[in-house]
C-alpha cells in the first residue's frame, strides 16, 4: 500500500535525521543553547506554515499536492547545509528544510486516513510502517555515524526525503467534498472551545513539551554516558518496536476502555519514564524499561489522540481537526520544550534536571485530563457524526 511506504520513509527521516540532530550540530560547533534554539525555531515556525498548508489543501481539496510540494521544498532547502560547513548557513538551511517537511505531517495523516477509509484498525497497521521506518533509520544511522562520522546524517536525510516524494506519487487524494460539505469556521472553532477539547489540547501541548529533551538530546545524553552509537540505535529501535506492538493492539484497547482512562495512564507512565531517565540513565535495564514505556507514551497516546479528533469532528472538518492537534500541539509544545531544554541542558551538565522538569510537565498534563469530568471530555457521537 503506497500510504504504508510513505509513512515508512517519512518517519524514517525523523528516526535517522532529527533524532541525531544534536549529535550532528555539536560536530559543527553548535552549543546546546544553539541546538535548542534551532529546534525551537523550526518547531514554532511550522505552526504557521502548517496552518497555511492545511488551509490551502482544504481550499483546493488536494492534500497530496501540498504534501509533495512541502517535501520538494525541504529537499532543496537542505542542500546548502550538506555542502557548506558554516554555522549561519547550516542554521537557515536546516530550519527551512524542517519547517516544510514537518508542516506536511497533517497531510500524511489525512492521506493515511483516506487510504484506510478512516478504519482505526487498518490505520494503525499503516501507521506502524512509520515506526518500522523509524527503527530501520535509527539503527542504520547510529551504526553509520560510528563508522563515517556525523556528516553522513544529512546525506541520509536527502535520500529519505527523495524516497518520501517518490512513493507519494502513488497516493490517493480521496473523493473531494461537495461545496456544502466543507467545514465552516464558526462551527469548527465552537467545537474547539469546549471544555473537553480544551483539556485535550492543553494536555497534548504539555506532553509535546516533555518530549523535547528526548527528541533533541537523547542521543547526545546517551553518548555522554558512554553508550556507543550502535547501542543508541538499538535503544531507539526497542522503543519503536514497543510502539509497533502497541499500534497492533491499540484498536482493541480503544474499543474496550474510555479515552480519558487511556490518556491518563499514558501521561502518568510518561512522567515516570522521564523521571527514571533523569536519575538512572547509567543503568541499562532501566533505560530499556523507559524505552518500552514508549509504547504508551507515544504509541497508545497518538492512537488515542487521532481517534479522539476523528470522532470529535465530522468528516467536513477532519483536515482542520487534524491540524489543530498535530500542528498546534506539536508546534507550540515542541517549540516551548525545545527552548526550555536548550536553556537547561547546559552542554549535558543539566541533563538530569532537564528530564525532571519534563516529568513534572507531563504529570500536570495527566492531572488536567484526570480532573476533566468524563461527560465533558468524552465526545458525543450523535452530535459529531455526519
Amino acid at each position: 500500500m503506497p500510504a504504508a511506504a510513505v509513512n515508512f520513509f517519512y518517519y524514517g527521516f525523523l528516526g535517522g535525521v532529527i533524532s541525531y540532530l544534536a549529535v550532528f550540530l555539536s560536530s559543527r560547533g553548535f552549543t546546546s543553547t544553539e541546538v535548542g534554539t534551532l529546534i525551537a525555531s523550526y518547531t514554532f515556525i511550522r505552526i504557521f506554515s502548517g496552518q497555511l498548508w492545511a488551509y490551502l489543501a482544504d481550499l483546493q481539496q488536494n492534500p497530496k499536492r501540498y504534501f509533495q510540494l512541502a517535501v520538494i521544498i525541504s529537499f532543496v532547502a537542505l542542500l546548502p547545509a550538506v555542502f557548506i560547513d558554516i554555522k549561519w548557513v547550516t542554521n537557515i538551511s536546516m530550519i527551512c528544510a524542517f519547517v516544510f517537511f514537518m508542516a506536511a505531517v497533517s497531510q500524511i495523516e489525512v492521506l493515511s486516513l483516506v487510504a484506510t477509509k478512516s478504519n482505526p484498525t487498518i490505520y494503525n497497521r499503516v501507521r506502524l510502517f512509520g515506526s518500522i521506518g523509524f527503527i530501520v533509520a535509527a539503527i542504520a544511522v547510529g551504526t553509520i555515524v560510528d563508522i563515517y562520522g556525523p556528516g553522513v546524517i544529512l546525506y541520509v536525510g536527502l535520500g529519505l526525503i527523495f524516497l518520501t516524494y517518490l512513493t507519494s506519487l502513488y497516493l490517493d487524494n480521496g473523493d473531494p467534498l461537495a461545496h456544502d460539505e466543507l467545514g465552516d469556521s464558526e462551527g469548527f472553532f465552537k467545537r474547539c472551545c469546549t471544555v473537553g477539547f480544551g483539556s485535550f489540547l492543553i494536555a497534548s501541548i504539555l506532553l509535546q513539551m516533555s518530549f523535547a529533551p528526548y527528541v533533541g538530546f537523547f542521543t547526545q545524553y546517551l553518548s555522554q554516558h558512554e553508550y556507543p552509537g550502535t547501542a543508541t540505535g538499538i535503544l531507539f529501535a526497542l522503543g519503536t518496536f514497543a510502539e509497533i506492538f502497541m499500534f497492533l493492539i491499540a484498536g482493541h484497547l480503544l474499543a474496550r476502555y474510555s479515552l480519558k482512562l487511556l490518556m491518563v495512564v499514558c501521561l502518568m507512565l510518561t512522567a515516570l519514564r522521564w523521571l527514571l531517565m533523569a536519575y538512572y540513565i547509567d543503568f541499562v535495564i532501566v533505560v530499556i524499561l523507559t524505552q518500552i514505556i514508549h509504547a504508551v507514551s507515544f504509541g497508545l497516546m497518538h492512537s488515542s489522540s487521532i481517534h479522539f479528533v476523528r470522532r470529535y469532528f465530522p468528516k467536513r472538518m477532519q483536515n482542520q481537526g487534524q491540524f489543530m492537534y498535530l500542528g498546534i500541539t506539536f508546534g507550540i509544545g515542541g517549540a516551548l520544550g525545545a527552548w526550555v531544554t536548550g536553556m537547561t541542558w547546559n552542554e549535558g551538565l543539566g541533563g538530569s534536571d532537564t528530564f525532571v522538569w519534563a516529568s513534572m510537565v507531563v504529570l500536570v498534563a495527566g492531572l488536567v485530563i484526570l480532573m476533566t469530568p468524563r461527560k465533558k471530555f468524552q465526545f458525543e457521537p450523535d452530535k459529531v457524526q455526519v
